[in-house]
C-alpha cells in the first residue's frame, strides 16, 4: 500500500488548504488503522476523498501505546480556515456515522 499523503498542523494557510482538500484517501477502519503521526511531528492531518473538508487528525502516541486519533470537519470563514472536532475515532461517534443517514457508511 502506498504512503498517503498528509500535511501538518501549521500548513493551516487557505492556499494549503485547498491543496489538502484536493487529494486524500478513503477514510475506512482500515486505513485510519493504519495512519501514523510521522516521528517529530505534533500531529499529521488526512483528508477524506469524497467528502470536502471531513478529515482525521492523528497525534503521537498516548502513554498506552496507542495513537490518538480524531476526526474533523474544515471549513472556511471568510479567509480563515476553521476546524472543529466531532469526536475521536474508535468511540460512539464511529458507530453513529456508520447509521443510515450518517456521514460515513
Amino acid at each position: 500500500m502506498s504512503e498517503p499523503t498528509h500535511e501538518s498542523e501549521s500548513a493551516a494557510s487557505p492556499q494549503r488548504a485547498s491543496r489538502r482538500a484536493s487529494g486524500g484517501l478513503k477514510l475506512t477502519d482500515a486505513t485510519i488503522a493504519e495512519l501514523r503521526c510521522p516521528e517529530g511531528k505534533k500531529d499529521a492531518l488526512f483528508f477524506e476523498e469524497t467528502l470536502n473538508g471531513f478529515g482525521i487528525r492523528v497525534m503521537p502516541n498516548r502513554a498506552d501505546g496507542r495513537p490518538r486519533k480524531v476526526f474533523l470537519v474544515q471549513y472556511r470563514v471568510g479567509d480563515k480556515v476553521r476546524r472543529e472536532p466531532p469526536g475521536d475515532w474508535g468511540s460512539e461517534l464511529t458507530l453513529r456515522l456508520r447509521r443510515p443517514g450518517g456521514i460515513a457508511p
